[in-house]
């Protein structure tokens, strides 16, 4: 039998259930399948919520939208992410898999492979569905395997937010709400899957006016968290204007709304996220509006939050499609079974500064983190939502419990290994981004226990902060970024993020055309010095074409010969041999054109340009093969 006709089937046998679910038994399920629409809230807080009870000075709701769709909305009003970061916890969104079972574990260091034993939620649907994506921020690009089953998926690039302004490529909310319109607008016969992603509320925040209720006051934290407030009411106001939009105003749509991850906002130290398991970025929003235009009601007391993993086979089986085998959630309008349990992960500071991953497990009332030298610790997460008080060694028995249960999750056999993904290169990112690949996927249990936890090492983490900050043009300060991180030099050998940054602070600072050539030129060695231990240390091929960058800007200062260059065409070419990175290919392109070898120097840059995907970077190789081109026409006519 064909999957189609076992999807016919599965639909069949399923409508009086889900007509009785989702209806309230009483009337009859709308003919044909439902649109499906989810709205990706990113770096959402739960508590930001007028649903949840957020409220603003004035007293009113921060959420007037969300609020009305919430009145029409079934079971719990708050989930469970399975990671504070956004790739990991869309995969999981997508897929019904934890990250431990769909391999991608971070937002630089992974991709969705291509060929794989597990589907995407679009994947599953195109057969019958429209399908489309709006998505606002730069970790879920397409490179990033996201896109698969989607006819349509609209996506950022760096013309929309160029990374030498060290944030993240973010396209603005009212932007995201007129392409998802337009695309609605163009669906015509057949059902639609949509997805929705906001990317507004992430760091750095941008402050949208006063609103009654909220103004810029108070001290710089307050101020902070109220531009992020500020954030959460501009997507709440677009997203009001997309539901108010839909085809008929949304009567036989399936309509889920689901924060990715929150945000710390300082508790716990924590001022983003992915740092912590904690339950200010792991807790979100979550609104479930079933099909038909009555409010429905859930089949049983919403004794637990949601979990993003139950997302797909909440679809798949409101859609009447088959939900496959192996998957890690449930059906949110079906009767649940068995204990609730909730599980997640952060790997984000092992990847950039070799400080412990953490692990959580939930039960109905308690929740376990792992990990680090903090040791366990254990929380009554329904009456100490700010985990405050830790119980762990009042309730040894209960760690024990959640252990096994853990252990039991991660017992559980994998699908597949994600795609290991080349970061993108450029030296100005918003973070160093990405696994270095001399680092294991995860490190092993009892090593892990040994390295210390993101929350001992907050003044290590706030330097690097800020000397991002101080390195962000147009008023670059590196001078004051190495100051910042120079009280930490201890942890250089083991901390790839603190190496990069550190190096990077020393490269901008040989820039400065004030200081005299000798000062500049002992910047770019200490630059090229860490960028080599860098390299040799964590393997990781950006250090070494920045590396090879400074030596560039080294012989521009010097201009003392060609000995420069052509150590420079020696290293890129073994480094070429092992991996053909496309901005090396280029790099050596312009030593190879500092030397007059033109013929050489149009090849690499042709062959930089047939691997780089960036368009920015794509037009800066354009230049240089014009100035080739140039150059050899001037050759021609002496």
């Amino acid at each position: 039998m064909t999957r189609r006709s076992l999807s016919i089937l599965m639909f069949v046998a399923l409508a009086a259930l889900v007509g009785y679910v989702i209806w309230g038994g009483d009337g009859d399920a709308p003919e044909g399948r439902p649109n499906v629409l989810i709205i990706s809230l990113d770096t959402f807080r739960a508590d930001h919520a007028g649903f949840l009870g957020a409220r603003l000075d004035d007293g009113s709701s921060p959420t007037p939208a969300l609020d009305r769709l919430a009145a029409d909305c079934v079971a719990s009003q708050e989930a469970m992410t399975p990671s504070p970061l956004t790739l990991p916890a869309h995969v999981t969104l997508l897929s019904g898999l934890y990250p431990d079972r769909h391999g991608v574990r971070e937002n630089d260091s992974f991709r969705v492979p291509a060929e794989r034993p597990w589907s995407l939620l679009a994947e599953d649907l195109r057969q019958d569905y429209a399908t489309g994506a709006v998505v606002s921020g730069q970790p879920l690009e397409s490179r990033y395997g996201l896109d698969a089953g989607f006819a349509t998926y609209l996506d950022t690039d760096r013309t929309d937010n160029p990374t030498d302004r060290l944030r993240f490529r973010e396209r603005d909310a009212s932007e995201t709400t007129d392409l998802a319109l337009k695309w609605l607008s163009s669906v015509q016969g057949r059902p639609w899957f949509l997805l929705v992603h906001y990317f507004d509320a992430h760091d750095p925040y941008v402050w949208h006016g006063p609103r009654p209720g909220l103004a810029m006051e108070g001290s710089p934290e307050e101020r902070r968290r109220r531009a992020y407030r500020s954030e959460t009411m501009h997507v709440d106001e677009h997203v009001g204007r997309l539901l108010a939009g839909l085809p008929g105003g949304g009567e036989d749509t399936l309509i889920i709304v689901v924060g990715d991850h929150g945000e710390g906002l300082g508790e716990h130290g924590e001022e983003t996220h992915g740092f912590t398991v904690r339950q200010s970025t792991m807790r979100v929003p979550f609104l479930l509006k079933p099909p038909g235009g009555e409010k429905g009601r859930a089949p049983a007391p919403a004794a637990a939050p949601a979990r993003l993993v139950d997302v797909y086979a909440t679809v798949l089986r409101c859609c009447g499609v088959e939900d496959p085998d192996g998957r890690d959630g449930r059906d949110l309008l079906s009767e649940p079974e068995g204990e609730w349990l909730a599980f997640g992960e952060t790997l984000y500071p092992y990847y950039q500064f070799q400080y412990a991953h953490e692990r959580y497990v939930m039960d109905g009332d308690r929740k376990l983190i792992t990990g680090g030298s903090l040791g366990d610790r254990l929380y009554a997460w329904r009456e100490d939502p700010g985990e405050k008080i830790d119980l762990a060694e009042r309730e040894p028995q209960r760690v024990r419990d959640l252990t096994e249960r853990l252990n039991a999750h991660l017992a559980r056999p994998g699908f597949a290994a994600a795609e290991d993904v080349a970061v993108e290169p450029n030296a100005a990112f918003p973070y160093m981004g990405g696994r270095p690949l001399a680092l294991p996927v995860e490190p092993g249990f009892e090593s892990n226990r040994t390295l210390p936890s993101a929350e001992a090492r907050w003044d290590v983490i706030g330097a690097l902060d800020e000397a991002r900050r101080r390195m962000r043009p147009p008023r670059r300060q590196p001078h004051l970024a190495s100051a910042a991180l120079a009280p930490f030099a201890e942890e250089l050998s083991t901390n790839p993020s603190l190496l990069w940054w550190t190096a990077r602070a020393y490269q901008l600072q040989a820039r400065a055309k004030s200081l005299d050539v000798d000062t500049r030129v002992g910047y770019l060695d200490r630059a090229m010095e860490l960028y080599a231990r860098h390299h040799q240390q964590f393997r990781d091929g950006r250090a070494f074409d920045a590396r090879l960058r400074a030596l560039l800007t080294k012989h521009e200062l010097l201009r003392d010969g060609p000995a420069l260059l052509q150590a420079l065409v020696r290293e890129a070419s073994g480094a070429i041999q092992a991996s053909g990175r496309p901005l090396t290919y280029a790099l050596r392109g312009k030593a190879y054109f500092e030397l007059g070898q033109l013929e050489r120097a149009r090849s690499d840059f042709r062959r930089a340009l047939d691997r780089e995907p960036d368009p920015l970077q794509r037009a800066q190789l354009k230049r240089d093969l014009e100035a080739v081109r140039a150059a050899l026409a001037r050759q021609q006519n002496r």
